[in-house]
């Protein structure tokens, strides 16, 4: 195999077992070595489960983050909103930065 370059948490394994199953296929699966492999397999597995996990964590953060900025936004938007007396002004009359 390869050198394989990480570029991320758990892309080393990823392509590590991505690469074990495309050069031993079901045909060699019957090897001396079978209990060893399906024990790195199994490890590989789990770490691709965690880093899952934290790729989740993540984007949960990234979501409540955007979801703050939308309600900003939504009510910067509404203070600069035209009053409906007609005068021009809305609740503020500060421009947007």
């Amino acid at each position: 195999m390869g050198e394989i370059k990480p570029s991320g948490p758990g892309v080393e394994l990823r392509l590590a077992v991505v690469n074990w199953g495309l050069t031993n296929g079901p045909d060699k699966l019957n090897t001396p070595y079978m209990s060893v492999r399906r024990c790195w397999i199994l490890q590989g597995l789990q770490t691709l489960v965690g880093s899952a996990q934290e790729d989740r964590k993540l984007m949960d953060s990234v979501e409540k983050e955007a979801g703050r900025l939308r309600e900003d936004l939504m009510r910067l938007s509404a203070d600069n909103m035209p009053a409906e007396n007609g005068s021009g002004l809305g609740k503020s009359n500060q421009p947007l930065k």
